[in-house]
């Protein structure tokens, strides 16, 4: 076998047993033997059970270590790469290997310190809900934001607490004797619960230190109990609402589209011409991944050249509409109307008047209407009183009507561009 066969049934082995491993009975089974083994530590937390039952849970115990173990060793080894891809795998392999030291090298005394770490494993119970999951992603999200508040609450606390010592460490000194007094006296205040009593401990005092000790406490309640933990829920909610935007954003993207066969369209639709199926022995080998990425980047050229294209079409439309909206170009196309009815007017007198027409009449009239036209030259008396003269002015002006017409268009629109 060469390696090309090799590596592919490595793949299709993997792929198979990765699978099973992510089948969702299989990830039903591993969530009941978590929620077993965190079962069992809190049994054993009765003496008088976990004495009459230790070889019960002894067994229970090295199964659900077997299982978790198996499970484990499985992504590891059929998905190595993208193992190390998942935070809450490796939490998973760092949890299992404790364990497994703590088996072997934790004498049997310590068996408090091994339920810990045993206990650890609960936290995979998170990892089977998406709620839950939610809920750690926003928490890790928000990780920063809590912390620069919790450390201005913590300056706060501190001011406070100095303030407090210097001015009612004397008269209460069950409250503010001391610092780390102040701030336990303070960190109440902070929970809204016992700040009444230690605020009735200065009713004895004067009535000045009362009142200076009721702003103290309201100030601080607000400041500290009000203002920095509503920032505490305020940016939780903000989160917690971009991590679901995002979850909903990533179904989208995962959702399957609706794709049609290709066969299917062509015969659906009805065309006169006879159906061509495609070509379903196509040879890709040929195609590298270079290729590949230079037919998509010139594609991706070509339709934005063409969409510039369209762009700068559609601005040389509005210049030459602007162009033509400027007066001198307005009077000048009258200008052309103007001669153009003065051209069709003559014509048409010529054609119906009966001296045109070779028949009796005024023939000083049409020549010096032909003149006019620019049809007859009256310096070339050749011209003028050659016999059929008048016939061929008339055709002459007939053919340079039709052609002024077919043109007029096009010498409008130069005249635009070269005024332009």
């Amino acid at each position: 076998m060469d390696k090309k066969t090799i590596y592919a049934a490595e793949k299709y082995i993997s792929a198979v047993f990765l699978s099973i491993v992510e089948h969702p009975i299989i990830r039903f089974l591993i969530f009941i033997t978590v929620l077993l083994n965190c079962v069992i530590i809190g049994v054993q937390t009765d003496p008088m059970i976990a004495k009459d039952n230790a070889t019960v849970f002894l067994v229970l115990e090295r199964i659900i270590f077997v299982i978790l173990i198996s499970e484990v060793s499985s992504k590891l080894i059929f998905s190595f790469r993208t193992f190390w891809m998942d935070r809450w795998n490796i939490m998973d392999l760092l949890i299992n290997l404790v364990v497994m030291v703590a088996y072997t090298f934790v004498p049997p005394s310590q068996k408090s310190a091994i339920k810990l770490l045993r206990l650890l494993r609960s936290v995979r119970l998170f990892s089977f809900s998406e709620g839950f999951s939610k809920v750690l992603r926003n928490i890790t999200r928000s990780f920063s934001a809590l912390v620069n508040i919790f450390l201005l609450i913590t300056c706060f606390m501190v001011m406070f607490g100095l303030f407090g010592v210097m001015l009612f460490g004397e008269d209460v000194p069950s409250a503010f004797g001391t610092f780390p007094t102040a701030l336990y006296t303070l960190f109440k205040c902070l929970t809204l619960n016992g700040w009444v009593k230690h605020y009735y401990a200065f009713k004895g005092e004067d009535s000045a230190i009362i009142y200076i000790a009721l702003t103290y406490f309201v100030s601080f309640i607000f400041l500290c109990g009000f203002l920095f933990l509503s920032l505490f829920s305020s940016i939780i909610i903000i989160n917690q609402s971009a991590v679901v935007t995002e979850s909903t954003k990533a179904e989208k993207e995962d959702t399957p589209k609706k794709l049609i066969h290709v066969e299917e369209l062509m015969m659906e639709t009805s065309t006169s011409q006879q159906h061509q199926t495609p070509c379903h022995d196509s040879c890709m080998t040929n195609l590298t991944l270079e290729s590949f990425e230079n037919l998509v980047m010139l594609r991706r050229a070509i339709d934005q050249n063409e969409k510039e294209q369209e762009e700068l079409l559609q601005e040389l439309e509005r210049i030459v509409e602007e162009v033509r909206d400027l007066p001198i170009n307005k009077e000048k196309e009258v200008q052309a109307q103007k001669e153009r009815q003065l051209a069709n007017t003559i014509i048409d007198n010529l054609l119906t008047d009966i001296i045109a027409s070779g028949q009796a009449g005024d023939i000083v009239t049409t020549y010096i209407a032909l003149e006019e036209a620019n049809i007859l030259d009256s310096r070339s008396t050749a011209s003028v009183f050659g016999e059929g003269a008048v016939q061929r002015g008339i055709r002459r002006l007939s053919r340079s009507l039709l052609t002024e017409s077919e043109t007029g268009s096009q010498s409008s629109l130069q005249s635009v561009i070269s005024i332009h």
